[in-house]
């Protein structure tokens, strides 16, 4: 019901429900319950012999009373009513939210099922996946996990394979000649050359006994450095003479290295090397080669330098690549790698007309003779 009175509380206009009001009397309990409350309010109140909620408010442009009346009963199923459209309301939401919440699930979780999908297919999930309900994002990660592990297994095995390979590559080599039949008949060239008097022959004899007695190694792979150093002496002995000491040798080996151990065959290419593709090739001047052999807090470094013709730095790096016509440094330095690792690489420093230099190094490990002895 919507009443509005003037500033004396006469009814100016009302609704239809006013009609039903009889008599003086019931305009008085209006008035007298209306002209209690402030200029604006909302109460309720027993009008009439039922229950009403009132809402009035005074204009302040025109100084009129509006007046807005409504039964208690007809208030409490508005209330009613709105409840019911706003709990409608929230339910609504919450299954678009639900709905939407699971179609962003399945486009997030459809990668994530095919992966698990491939790696079941390619038998990377564990055991534990497999009988167990996964946890999906759990179960990649131990697939990679796994892998990870695999590939550093596999890349162990080939390291190992590789080793094994080159050491019998060389025992191959080592097994084609007779030792004992090669000592044997040095030997007896040997006692010839001395009971002929021919000491050159002698002399070039037990070189070539040396050099092949250091280098077969008994068909082990590690050595002494002391050994090393007797292989190398005999074969620039035996090159030398074949040169006609067209060339200089010189040695500066410390004694403190020489109980360490070291692959066997690793300083002899390196000079062949320098003799074939440095000295052989130099045109003025005598040639030199020096051969250093020192020790730092970890490793045994040697160096072999000469003064021949030198190489540009492109054709230094081609010497240790597949496409190298040569194979003697290249093996060194891949044997160096396999059995030391990676860093231990050989480095070549070569110019043009100035000569080259070969450095070598790797770990101070002491032979298993001195370490029992």
């Amino acid at each position: 019901m919507l009443l509005i009175f003037d500033k004396d509380m006469q009814t100016m206009v009302y609704s239809d429900e006013y009609r039903l009001l009889r008599g003086e009397n019931d305009m008085q309990e209006l008035q007298t319950l209306v002209l209690a409350q402030e200029d604006t309010f909302t109460t309720t109140g027993d009008l009439w012999g039922k229950g009403y909620v009132i809402s009035g408010m005074i204009s302040s442009d025109d100084n009129l009373r509006y007046l807005y009346l409504s039964t208690t009963q007809a208030f409490d199923d508005q209330c009613r009513d709105a409840d019911q459209r706003l709990l409608l309301s929230v339910a609504l939401i919450c299954l678009i939210c639900l709905m939407l919440a699971s179609l962003l699930a399945a486009w997030v979780y459809r990668p994530i099922r095919k992966t698990v999908r491939l790696l079941s297919d390619m038998s990377m999930l564990t055991e534990w996946d497999r009988k167990e309900h996964m946890d999906e994002i759990e179960a990649i990660q131990r697939s990679i996990v796994q892998a990870k592990k695999q590939r550093d297994d596999m890349d162990e095995e080939i390291q190992e394979r590789m080793v094994s390979l080159h050491n019998a590559q060389i025992c191959a080599l080592q097994t084609q000649i007779n030792p004992h039949f090669l000592y044997n008949s040095l030997s007896i060239i040997n006692w010839k050359a001395l009971e002929a008097d021919q000491e050159d022959i002698s002399r070039i004899t037990l070189s070539l006994s040396t050099f092949y007695r250091t280098a077969l190694n008994k068909g082990k792979n590690i050595l002494l450095v002391r050994d090393e150093i007797a292989n190398i002496k005999a074969y620039l002995d035996i090159q030398l003479t074949m040169h006609d000491d067209s060339f200089d040798v010189i040695y500066d080996i410390d004694d403190s290295i020489l109980k360490y151990e070291t692959l066997n065959l690793i300083l002899q290419p390196i000079l062949e090397n320098a003799i074939h593709h440095g000295i052989d090739l130099k045109q003025d001047g005598r040639g030199e080669i020096r051969i250093s052999g020192k020790e730092d807090d970890k490793d045994i470094r040697f160096a072999v330098s000469d003064n021949g013709v030198g190489m540009t730095k492109e054709q230094a790096e081609l010497i240790l690549t597949a496409d190298s016509k040569g194979y003697g440094v290249r093996n060194v330095n891949e044997r160096i790698k396999l059995y030391y690792g990676a860093e231990y690489a050989v480095c070549i420093d070569s110019e043009v007309g100035r000569g080259t230099t070969v450095t070598i190094h790797f770990p101070k490990e002491l032979h298993a003779e001195i370490k029992h002895s």
